[in-house]
């Protein structure tokens, strides 16, 4: 699987951040993952989840990143990518809590093989606990839950 990254630091600690998957959608609205590649912003943290360094986060209370201001910047130089809006592709969080991570994504990424241990990888999550939080809501819905999204 290939991968576009943007990761803060040159080093691999705890990290948490937001992601996409890419994928291709169906006449039906299914996720084909088998040419996906993930997308994501990361940054360093300790098992609080407190940050690691400076880093100017984009949230209004300066907390996190967000999806929809980091796209654009994320896929700045990516021509296939730009034409779309930063809900178009199934999307997630990870954030850490008491030395566990818990990752918040789009229900369709269950359908990406190994999605568990490509987050595993990106957010090197190899030694702690991880809980994953299947989300349907609105908060995540993405092109192949709501055709209105282009």
């Amino acid at each position: 699987m290939d991968e576009i990254i943007r990761n803060l630091y040159e080093y691999r600690e705890l990290q948490k951040g937001i992601f996409w998957f890419t994928c291709e959608f169906t006449r039906d609205g299914e996720a084909d993952f088998s040419e996906s590649e993930i997308i994501y912003l990361s940054i360093p943290c300790n098992c609080d989840g407190d940050l690691e360094g400076r880093v100017i986060l984009n949230s209004r209370n300066g907390t996190t990143f967000t999806h929809k201001k980091s796209w654009k910047e994320l896929v700045s130089n990516i021509k296939e990518l730009r034409k779309h809006p930063w809900n178009y592709y199934p999307r997630g969080r990870v954030e850490i809590f008491n030395g566990k991570a818990k990752i918040y994504l789009n229900l369709m990424i269950l359908d990406c093989p190994n999605f568990k241990d490509i987050l595993k990888r990106k957010f090197n999550l190899n030694d702690v606990y991880i809980q994953v939080i299947p989300d349907n809501s609105r908060h995540y819905a993405c092109y192949g839950q709501d055709s209105s999204i282009k």
